[in-house]
C-alpha cells in the first residue's frame, strides 16, 4: 500500500506500535456493568422522583473519596481558578448589560449569585459536574426582551418574568 493510494486514511494504533485500546475500554465497561447491576434492556418509562438519584449515589459512592483525593492536585486548582474567572468576567459582563437594559432591576450582583448557586446546585443535583452555568447571549436577549414586553403591557417586571 503506497503513501499517495490512500493518504486519507490514518495508521490504526498497533500499525504505529502502540497496543489497541478498544478491547481493554470494552473489557473495563463490561467488569463495571456486571460489578454495578446496570441493565440496559430493562430500562422504565417512569421511576417514582430520587429513585434514579439514590442509585446514581450508592453505584458512585466507592469513587467519591479518590474523586475527592484526585482533585486536590496542583492541575485541578489551576483548572479551578481558571474557570472561577471566566465565570466571574461573564456574570459581570452580562450583569452590567443586564442591569442598564432593565433598569437596575436584574444587574451584576444577581447575576453573580444567580451563576455561584446555580454552579453548586446543579452539579449536586443532576450528576453533571462540568457544567457551566451562567447568562448567555441568548438568555440575556430574553429578558431584555421579557422586560420590553413587560414594560409594554404596564405590568411589573420580575413577577412577570
Amino acid at each position: 500500500m503506497s503513501h499517495d493510494d490512500h493518504s486519507h486514511e490514518l495508521p490504526s494504533a498497533a500499525e504505529i506500535g502502540g497496543k489497541d485500546t478498544h478491547s481493554t475500554v470494552s473489557e473495563r465497561t463490561q467488569i463495571a456493568k456486571r460489578n454495578h447491576h446496570h441493565h440496559e434492556e430493562r430500562v422504565p418509562l417512569w421511576r417514582p422522583f430520587g429513585v434514579g438519584l439514590v442509585e446514581d449515589l450508592r453505584n458512585k459512592l466507592p469513587w467519591y473519596w479518590s474523586d475527592i483525593k484526585d482533585g486536590m492536585r496542583m492541575k485541578s486548582l489551576a483548572t479551578v481558578l481558571y474557570l472561577f474567572w471566566g465565570c466571574i468576567a461573564n456574570a459581570v459582563a452580562f450583569g452590567s448589560v443586564l442591569g442598564r437594559a432593565t433598569g437596575g432591576l436584574i444587574g451584576a450582583t444577581e447575576t453573580l449569585l444567580a451563576t455561584a448557586a446555580l454552579g453548586m446546585v446543579y452539579p449536586l443535583l443532576c450528576g453533571q459536574p462540568l457544567t457551566i452555568m451562567g447568562a448567555t447571549g441568548p438568555i440575556m436577549a430574553y429578558i431584555i426582551a421579557l422586560n420590553t414586553l413587560a414594560g409594554t403591557l404596564g405590568i411589573n417586571f420580575l413577577p412577570f418574568y
